[in-house]
């Protein structure tokens, strides 16, 4: 959608008179409706303790000025950053809710003792960084290996002959296990080290 330099100056402008009437200290009861709403969501998405209405307002700013760039007309600015912020909250909330579910997966699979470090759900945010750090070290053909064997449950055997295909020459059963098995080790070693660095409160 085109539209000329005065529109989009206009909506920018617009944007930033409503920002100044949101966040004014004396602001109205009315005009802090944005940041009523933010806190209510993040509260019943249970992310308050995860994400600041800052953070919030912050990426729906982003978000409404590429908007505006874009040729998007905006008939009612408040509504628009009410659905835009319950958008990034809910994509939050997904996103939050992966990255646990993706931890639990792995700490499972790494054996981890959590004993020594807290229970599973409860690792935290840098942890689950770490966690996912320390994958994302691995070769993209390990994790593969990995990923079939321990999510997709396929046999050493299975992966074998995917893994022969793939790279067009004959993979044994005992080559592959090896590989995978090396690969685990790694990972879990990676992890335990990034672990306690989180728990000293040391950057790598």
């Amino acid at each position: 959608m085109s539209q000329s330099r005065e529109e989009y100056d206009h909506g920018l402008q617009e944007l930033n008179d409503y920002l100044s009437r949101v966040l004014a200290v004396d602001a109205a009861h009315s005009d802090r409706s944005l940041l009523f709403f933010i806190q209510r969501r993040l509260s019943q998405y249970h992310l308050d303790d995860h994400l600041a209405i800052d953070d919030i307002l912050h990426e729906a700013v982003l978000r409404t000025q590429k908007a505006i760039q874009d040729g998007e007309v905006i008939r009612c600015l408040p509504a628009w950053m009410n659905r835009v912020c319950f958008n990034i909250i809910r994509e939050r909330s997904r996103e939050y809710k992966s990255r646990k579910k993706l931890n639990y997966q792995l700490v499972q699979e790494l054996d981890v003792n959590t004993d020594d470090i807290e229970p599973v759900f409860e690792i935290g945010i840098k942890k689950i960084d770490s966690l996912l750090s320390s994958w994302r070290s691995l070769k993209e053909a390990d994790r593969n290996i990995l990923i079939l064997r321990h999510v997709d449950k396929y046999s050493w055997r299975e992966i074998a002959a995917r893994f022969s295909e793939i790279e067009g020459k004959e993979i044994s059963e005992q080559t592959i296990r090896k590989r995978g098995e090396r690969a685990l080790s790694k990972l879990r070693e990676s992890f335990r080290k990034a672990i306690s660095c989180v728990d000293l409160g040391l950057q790598e």
